[in-house]
């Protein structure tokens, strides 16, 4: 996770440095530097989520696959909705709304009901922690395709 995340650091280096040398890009270049600094914070949470759960000792529940399979659909459709900027600009918008519409809150609710039924001890609590960054990781997701969607409906596209 720590490759990732520093992959993603780096990614963001290489778009603000390109940013800052480029005549015209895709984009608004005040809206890329946003839409970065979101994926950044995508990539951050759930770098802390394996922290916790390595912190807190605690062992994911089987139903928190679903959240994170949830978290993975999103990033693979933002990843595409990036993609469509070379070649289809103006499906930017409509990727990205793909991206935002996974239900990672939903399964995080279901996963969350589940855990809050068991009774309530030190364990219970240190597992809610983790999963709640899971949350976290789903709401700065779906952050990030708002601000990629708002960027290519602002540019006209």
């Amino acid at each position: 996770m720590a490759e990732v995340e520093h992959a993603g650091d780096d990614w963001r280096e290489q778009v603000v440095e390109s940013l800052a040398r480029a005549l015209t890009s895709y984009l608004d270049r005040e809206d890329f530097f946003t839409f970065s600094r979101a994926v950044d914070d995508v990539l951050d949470n759930l770098r802390d989520f394996v922290r916790e759960v390595d912190l807190y000792d605690v062992t994911p529940g089987e139903d928190w696959i679903a959240v994170l399979e949830q978290i993975r659909e999103g990033v693979l459709a933002l990843s595409d909705a990036t993609g469509s900027l070379r070649d289809d600009v103006r499906g930017v918008s409509l990727a990205a709304l793909t991206a935002k519409k996974v239900p990672v809150r939903l399964h995080y609710q279901l996963a969350m009901a589940r855990l809050l039924a068991e009774p309530l001890d030190d364990s219970t609590l240190r597992r809610r922690e983790a999963l709640r960054r899971l949350d976290i990781v789903g709401i700065r997701l779906s952050e990030a395709a708002d601000h990629l969607a708002a960027a290519a409906v602002k540019r006209g596209v």
